[in-house]
């Protein structure tokens, strides 16, 4: 990746990168987001709840995080795990999750497949 960024009096500044280098973390290559992704949220103001759906089968097992500001794990707003063993079930797993009160401005999920992580 090469660019230049010009300013008004005709200077630049030039960056590049050569290379970058992905760090492999895990030895096992996870699906494509085409395989696994949530296919529907819905969320009920009268009862304080949201349901959220995904593709699921009998054996797997799900881990649902929650978030209200998309920060680190431990600091204010960040990713919560609000249940680590939600069992696949054939076709898809419903989940409702309480959003408590007062309901949150907004509410961030992330499920992921944790079989054989455990």
């Amino acid at each position: 990746l090469r660019g230049i960024n010009y300013n008004a009096s005709g200077g630049g500044n030039w960056m590049g990168h050569d290379f970058v280098a992905l760090n492999v973390v895990s030895p096992i290559i996870p699906p494509t987001i085409d395989t696994f992704r949530i296919t529907d949220i819905s969320v009920n103001l009268a009862n304080g709840t949201m349901t959220v759906t995904w593709p699921s089968a009998v054996g797997r097992t799900y881990k649902v995080d929650t978030s209200t500001g998309l920060g680190p794990a431990g600091s204010v707003g960040g990713w919560q795990e609000y249940d680590d063993s939600v069992p696949g079930v054939a076709g898809e797993v419903r989940y409702e999750i309480s959003l408590g009160v007062p309901i949150p401005a907004k509410q961030y999920v992330k499920v992921s497949d944790i079989t054989g992580n455990g």
